[in-house]
């Protein structure tokens, strides 16, 4: 077991004292991110010829988000990776998980865009050359805008182009891989991109979102037996952003409304993959279309048993009360005086929440470990708070930033010491990049590296040396 370092925030105070992290020598620290965020959707169109994505369209064309940012810009990773690098390098972190856009790599014909494949192959090749171990996500929101003009997720007719960008990874990236995550967040691609309609495309229909989110599920299925079908050893699994849901109080009124959101949120998705059912008491909350789904479809969404780990990104639970819930959605209710991001989220650590990751690691392990889960990862943890830049400093001041990683490491230790298989822990993210349907707004800012919008300048935050010595501690 190796000690972790005392947190310092920047007046030189213990931001919450010295830790009691202590992580087996066997597991990992690692840093995330994504193709669209932070690459430069203008400048991948403009040299390789890519597809425009459905984000640049739903930015443009609705009032959903902010200031209507786009991807265009990104941090301009396209010409500035080799820089980036070195500073995901510098954070000491073993692991770096990144993206494959079908946007770039897939031509509208089912062939290989050779220049967007050789700008993956040198900077893939180059994060291998640096030690890291690369974990490759195979769809992170990136879908070609023409595929969504055809109903995208919500037909599948994304299916088979996303099953051609699978195979097509696979056989011109494989050799730098070590692990692929199928899907990320698929709630977020398919519920609020088709239900609640605040992320691309922006639909708001209860049958587009489930049928949707049943089309993300069977792709994810599908890729995984492509790969298996093309010889892969490459460790496979996905991403679910899960959260715990507790009722405001004892009322059966708010314990049943915090099933409902469990049911919402989490269960939605891991009873398909584990048990190849959707759960019982769904179509009470979303409409009985689930009942009418392809039986043999639904049972085909179960490839939980296939999965080397489990990808979770967490980054806070609900707290529900009836009085509060809308048909569709639960939202969290907000205790007066709580912590929150600077997006106004609730942050489910100790004393303010209930120790909110811990419990949803453990609920996922009792409820799924006999139906084939072998092992948990935290794929994503990140907090977005406003970090600015006075134009001068070389460090920004972040202090919560820390507090919030550290304080979700102890609930990942505890959770270790509990027994729970967790094998590795992600930080979202390593630079400050475009924040979806926050655009860039200063306060979505999740990066442990400022990035100035004019000059395009990297700033490493007191975050970013805090975790360095911390992944350093580990692996020394």
């Amino acid at each position: 077991m190796t000690k972790i370092l005392p947190s310092v925030a920047s007046d030189s105070k213990p931001v919450s004292g010295p830790t009691t992290v202590s992580l087996p020598q066997n597991f990992y620290l690692g840093v995330a991110d994504a193709d669209l965020q932070v690459i430069g959707e203008a400048t991948t169109r403009s040299l390789e010829n890519s597809e425009p994505s459905m984000w640049g369209h739903f930015a443009r064309t609705s009032d959903r988000c902010f200031s209507h940012h786009t991807p265009d810009e990104g941090i301009d990773r396209y010409n500035r990776w080799r820089d980036d690098l070195a500073l995901i390098v510098g954070t000491g972190a073993s692991h770096y998980r990144t993206s494959v856009s079908m946007c770039r790599l897939l031509k509208r014909d089912g062939s290989v865009n050779e220049v967007a494949l050789g700008w993956y192959r040198e900077y893939l090749k180059t994060v291998k050359n640096a030690g890291l171990q690369l974990s490759v996500t195979l769809y992170h929101w990136e879908l070609p805008q023409y595929l969504s003009a055809e109903g995208g997720w919500r037909t599948g007719v994304a299916i088979e182009p996303f099953l051609r960008h699978v195979e097509l990874v696979h056989e011109h990236l494989s050799e730098f891989i070590d692990q692929y995550w199928i899907l990320n967040e698929p709630w977020c691609s398919g519920v609020l991109g088709y239900l609640e309609g605040a992320h691309a495309p922006g639909e708001s229909s209860v049958e587009g979102g489930i049928l949707a989110v049943h089309h993300l599920l069977l792709a994810q299925a599908r890729a995984v037996r492509t790969l298996k079908r093309l010889g892969s050893t490459i460790p496979i699994s996905t991403v679910l952003n899960l959260q715990p849901t507790y009722p405001a109080s004892q009322d059966p009124r708010n314990i049943k409304a915090a099933a409902d959101s469990d049911i919402y949120f989490n269960r939605w998705f891991l009873e398909p993959i584990y048990l190849g059912r959707y759960p019982e008491g769904l179509s009470a909350v979303v409409g009985d279309l689930v009942n009418r789904l392809p039986q043999d479809e639904v049972a085909e969404l179960r490839v939980g048993d296939q999965f080397n780990t489990l990808g979770i990104n967490y980054y806070y639970g609900h707290l529900v009360d009836h009085t509060a819930i809308p048909r569709y959605g639960v939202p969290p209710t907000l205790v007066d005086g709580a912590t929150r991001t600077d997006l106004g989220l609730p942050i489910f650590v100790e004393p303010h929440y209930p120790p909110g990751l811990y419990d949803m690691l453990a609920q996922i392990y009792r409820d799924y470990r006999a139906a084939g889960l072998k092992q948990i990862t935290i794929a994503e943890n990140g907090a977005p708070f406003f970090t600015p830049w006075d134009g001068e400093s070389e460090v920004v001041s972040d202090p919560a930033r820390i507090r919030y990683i550290e304080q979700h490491l102890l609930m990942v230790n505890r959770a270790l010491q509990a027994g729970i298989p967790i094998d590795g822990y992600y930080v979202w993210t390593v630079m400050d990049n475009y924040e979806w349907a926050k655009g860039y707004k200063p306060r979505s800012a999740f990066g442990m590296v400022h990035v100035d919008r004019l000059s395009m300048k990297r700033i490493p935050k007191e975050s970013y040396h805090w975790f360095s010595d911390i992944c350093r501690a580990k692996r020394s």
